[in-house]
């Protein structure tokens, strides 16, 4: 029989190509950084799979909402892409990463008192020797061959999921955290200084007029330098409302009207490292999400723009008057084209009412 503990996510499909330090390392990269997950490299026990290709992994999460947080972010290709970890660093090329909770076989027949202390203890039932072993007070390098210590008649204290003080943390950035390069839909600023009282709103004007343009989806981030690197800006919590009504007040400066629905903003704190916030950091994130084929270009009180690989583009009379002639003959070839369409339409009626009117002649004949 088989149980789910559901404390400990089971990973397979790992590489074998790089050793076990690296691959513990990286997986350690994963959940801690990336994924918010209060562990340490002695929670990540690593089975060689007995000389196959691909290696697999058991991480103690101590916690089953954490376990569950992982293993909703690594169900699928999409929400593994919004951690923002390189996934090629565990994962074998050519598999697809395997995630779930791990399996344990509990046999009814015989209930040891190790069985019973194990349960008394916070487990979800047996576990193998092998992962006992590895929560004894054995070296890291014994963690990592197969467990032969039943043979030598070594005794192995029960397994015991201790629970950690300090809480998961999501929704946070890790100062030096890399978020890429600048492309059509992601925009850095750095800030510093009076940023926040003198230079926010117009760039707020300019770059969300940028991404409406576009129609696509686009954010400011504010507090990543041009590289992509975090460094956050400083913005106490009393002064996030403040800074709230600034920024709306410069999309309401935008016309036409920007809805509410169409943006939002967010104020992402900045920590060292996890558990050690860096004190009044903020990232703040300002998030257009996309109009797609708008009716007229958005403009500013700055001009209008256009968002281009990295940059922005400003728009002069000649620019403005070319995306309107350019749209006016998509209109019109959009129009032509419905108009075909039901030209065809009603063709094919008029032959169907034809075609029946003869078969009644026919019939009164």
């Amino acid at each position: 029989m088989e149980v789910l503990n559901y404390r400990v996510v089971y990973l397979a499909n790992l590489r074998s190509d790089i050793g076990l330090r690296e691959l513990t390392n990286n997986i350690y990269n994963l959940f801690s950084y990336h994924l918010g997950i209060n562990i340490v490299p002695d929670d990540i026990f690593i089975h060689t799979n007995r000389g196959r290709d691909s290696w697999y992994a058991f991480v103690n999460c101590h916690e089953e909402h954490q376990a569950e947080y992982v293993l909703d972010q690594l169900k699928s290709w999409e929400s593994r892409r919004q951690t923002r970890f390189n996934f090629t660093l565990i994962c074998e090329v050519s598999k697809p990463l395997v995630s779930d909770y791990k399996k344990e076989k509990v046999h009814k027949k015989k209930k040891s008192k190790k069985k019973r202390n194990l349960l008394l203890n916070g487990g979800a039932g047996e576990v193998t020797e092998q992962f006992e072993e590895y929560y004894s007070n054995q070296s890291p390098g014994a963690h990592q061959e197969e467990n032969d210590s039943s043979k030598n008649g070594k005794r192995l204290g029960p397994l015991r999921f201790t629970k950690k003080v300090e809480e998961s943390v999501h929704g946070i950035y890790l100062e030096g955290e890399q978020l890429g390069n600048e492309t059509r839909n992601k925009e850095f600023k750095k800030g510093g200084g009076e940023y926040l009282k003198n230079v926010l709103k117009k760039h707020v004007s300019k770059y969300v007029c940028a991404f409406l343009n576009s129609g696509e989806e686009g954010t400011l981030y504010v507090g990543v330098n041009d590289s992509g690197c975090v460094e956050g800006i400083v913005c106490p919590q009393f002064l996030e409302d403040e800074v709230r009504l600034d920024i709306d007040e410069a999309i309401k400066a935008i016309k036409p009207s920007v809805f509410p629905k169409v943006y939002d903003v967010k104020f992402t704190p900045v920590f060292y490292k996890l558990g050690v916030p860096k004190e009044d950091h903020k990232v703040i994130e300002i998030n257009v999400h996309g109009t797609g084929d708008i009716e007229r270009l958005y403009h500013s009180p700055h001009g209008v723009f256009l968002r281009r690989d990295g940059s922005i583009q400003t728009l002069g009379v000649t620019e403005v008057q070319e995306w309107s002639l350019q749209k006016h003959q998509k209109d019109i070839q959009k129009h032509q084209k419905e108009i075909r369409r039901l030209e065809e339409q009603l063709q094919r009626q008029e032959d169907m009412l034809e075609k029946d009117k003869k078969s009644k002649v026919c019939v009164v004949m």
